[in-house]
C-alpha cells in the first residue's frame, strides 16, 4: 500500500482501480469520489445499499469509512460476495463484502463500462 501511488510497487484503492482499468484502455479520475462522482454522472450507479444485488462482476463499489458523508474508499467487486481493493494495512487483498463492517461503510456501486471510452 502507498498512499497516493497507482502502480504494480505501490498503490491506494484509487489508484489500484485506476491501474486495473487503465490497464483494459479505460481511463477513470485519480481519486475515489471523483470516480464515484463520475460513474454518477453517467448514471452508472446502481441505487445505494438497498440495491447491492444489483452488482455485477467488475463493477466499483465506494465506500466512507470516516462517517463524514463523503467517499473515501474504492474496490472492485468481484462477484459472489467479494471485492479487491488497496488496503492500507495489508496492501491489495480480496475481502468479503458481506462482512458487516462493509456493509455499515458502503454507499454504492455501478459499472465501469457505460464510461469507456
Amino acid at each position: 500500500y502507498l498512499w497516493g501511488g497507482e502502480t504494480r510497487q505501490g498503490t491506494d484503492c484509487s489508484g489500484f482501480t485506476q491501474t486495473v482499468y487503465g490497464e483494459q484502455g479505460v481511463r477513470l479520475p485519480r481519486v475515489s469520489r471523483d470516480q464515484y462522482g463520475y460513474l454518477k454522472k453517467t448514471g452508472s450507479l446502481v441505487g445505494g445499499p438497498r440495491r447491492q444485488d444489483a452488482l455485477e462482476r467488475g463493477d466499483l463499489i465506494f465506500f466512507n469509512k470516516n462517517g463524514k458523508g463523503r467517499i473515501t474508499h474504492v474496490g472492485m467487486y468481484m462477484g459472489e460476495g467479494k471485492f479487491a481493493h488497496a488496503c492500507c494495512s495489508k496492501g491489495v487483498v480480496i475481502s468479503n463484502f458481506g462482512k458487516r463492517y462493509y456493509q455499515r461503510l458502503f454507499i454504492d456501486g455501478g459499472s465501469v463500462c457505460a464510461i469507456a471510452d
